[in-house]
Parts: C-alpha cells; sequence; structure tokens
C-alpha cells in the first residue's frame, strides 16, 4: 500500500517543520551540535538519544562526524540532491543496508513497518530508497517515540520570501507528532 502527498498539501511539506539551519553542510554542522547539545536535555541515559537522517547530504554530514555518527540510527538516501554536488555516502560497516522503492509525492507502507520492527533494536542503518526519500520524515515522526530527526532543505526560489538550502532539525515530541498525522491524515490510500 502507499499514501499519496495530496497536491493541496505540497506547499506546507515545503516550508522547513522545524529548526532551519542556513547554508552549506560545513557551514550548518557547528550550528546543528550546538542545536543537538541544548535539546539533549530531552533525553536520559535510558533511551539514549536516536538520530534519523532523511537526504544524502545530511545523511553524509553525520556519518562522516566522528561524535554524530554513533547517535545515528538511520540514514534515508535516494542517491539524488538538488545541491550541485554528488555524493557518495561512506557508512561505516557496522551499519545494515537495505533498500525499498518509494516513488516520488509517496510513502511505501513497508517504510512504516521498518521503522516499527527496528526501532528497538540496537543496529544502525543505511536505507537506499529507489524513488524519493523526501517524505519519509513522515513515518520516522510518527513512529519514534523519541530523537531528532534531520533533513535536507533544498532551496525554494517561487515562495515569498525564498526558502534557502540548508538543513532542518525536528524534535520529536507529542506536538510534532500530532501536526504531523493531521498532515498524514489528509494522504490519499493507494492499493498497489
Amino acid at each position: 500500500m502507499l499514501y499519496q502527498l495530496p497536491t493541496e498539501l505540497r506547499g506546507q511539506l515545503t516550508r522547513p517543520l522545524g529548526c532551519h539551519f542556513i547554508g552549506s553542510p560545513a557551514q550548518t554542522l557547528p550550528h546543528l551540535i550546538k542545536w543537538i547539545n541544548a535539546n539533549i536535555s530531552e533525553f536520559n541515559q535510558n533511551p539514549p538519544l536516536v538520530i534519523s537522517c532523511v537526504g544524502d547530504i545530511i545523511s553524509n554530514t553525520f556519518v562522516e562526524n566522528e561524535v554524530l555518527l554513533h547517535f545515528v540510527k538511520y540514514a534515508f538516501i535516494d542517491g539524488g540532491t538538488q545541491r550541485d554536488s554528488d555524493i557518495d555516502i561512506h557508512c561505516p560497516a557496522s551499519f545494515l543496508q537495505i533498500s525499498y522503492h518509494n516513488p516520488a509525492g509517496y510513502i511505501n507502507e513497508e517504510i512504516f513497518e521498518f521503522i516499527k520492527k527496528t526501532q528497538g533494536d540496537s543496529n544502525q542503518y543505511l536505507v537506499s530508497i529507489e524513488g524519493e526519500e523526501d517524505l519519509l520524515v513522515i513515518p520516522l515522526i510518527l513512529n519514534l517515540s523519541k530523537g531528532m530527526v534531520f533533513y535536507g532543505q533544498p532551496p525554494v526560489t517561487d515562495l515569498q520570501p525564498p526558502i534557502p538550502a540548508g538543513c532542518v532539525g525536528l524534535l520529536i515530541t507529542p506536538h510534532l507528532k500530532t501536526q504531523i498525522q493531521r498532515l498524514f491524515d489528509q494522504f490519499h490510500v493507494i492499493s498497489e
């Protein structure tokens, strides 16, 4: 089963859903780390901080950082980026690699099941998506009880004011879950 993003919600999901860090990975990384440290009090040692990344550039930024790497549970990539660079993700061998088909503008129900099934284990996952990974922030927020989600923000020039490229950080909270559930409830269910 697939969940299709309605056309009328596209504009709403184009805007950053959380804290928007503007700039290149090198420019945003110090700010990301500062934001993580400022919000780390939301977590105690049990469960430990869990970070999920959606997007090739942001996933690569996190797995290349020796400190952040240890907190990454999921890194979702699709092999494409809207920035002018080729990204090769070099995850450590400890990351389990898995792949799913997920068409642009949809969320494959299998992604929900995968997150539900794996969220409590001690593995780290590099999830390669055939299609597009942009909407996979939604199943992460709805399925994870706690954690942080980071995703790449492409530039959007047809809005006023324009949205510059960067990264968005989200702290999973009951309020965010409610907000995202309201959006997700408007998706269309498509049988395969």
